[in-house]
């Protein structure tokens, strides 16, 4: 049985992928907090799909996705008072078995670790996308 263990949630109508970079814009003095207690303990929060609004699945009780990743913080920088910018990398999938709120509005999520999705190699008809694909992204530095 996998170890249940506490992390904050960062719901976001976006979602990242283990080994994925994120740049976050902070400003709710909740999300202000978390990321000072993350930046001070080298610890972690999870970043969780908010579900669209009026959106409920029968099998699912969260008002999120049930799957998760763990960002660790790798740059924060503060640009005026009351804004943080930060830069995340994804490290693992969690599951969320159930959440608390703090009396700040912070979500609390008991989670437990999953494996990540396995890799598998592209077929041979998408290669070409591929790699056109990671031409255009390694583009992205040279226009801005």
């Amino acid at each position: 049985m996998n170890k249940h263990y506490s992390l904050p949630l960062f719901p976001l109508h976006s979602i990242i992928c283990p080994g994925g970079l994120m740049r976050l814009r902070i400003f709710e003095p909740r999300y202000l907090d978390m990321v000072k207690n993350c930046l001070r303990n080298n610890s972690a929060f999870c970043l969780v799909a908010a579900a669209p609004e009026k959106t409920t699945r029968p099998d699912n009780k969260l008002p999120f996705a049930s799957i998760a990743t763990v960002m660790k913080i790798s740059h924060a920088d503060v640009t005026t008072v009351g804004l943080m910018m930060i830069d995340c990398i994804g490290q693992h999938r969690v599951k969320i078995h159930s959440f608390t709120q703090q009396a700040d509005g912070l979500l609390i999520g008991d989670i437990s670790d999953i494996s990540n999705d396995c890799e598998i190699a592209n077929p041979d008809e998408l290669k070409i996308l591929s790699t056109r694909l990671q031409n255009l992204i390694e583009s992205f530095d040279d226009q801005g």
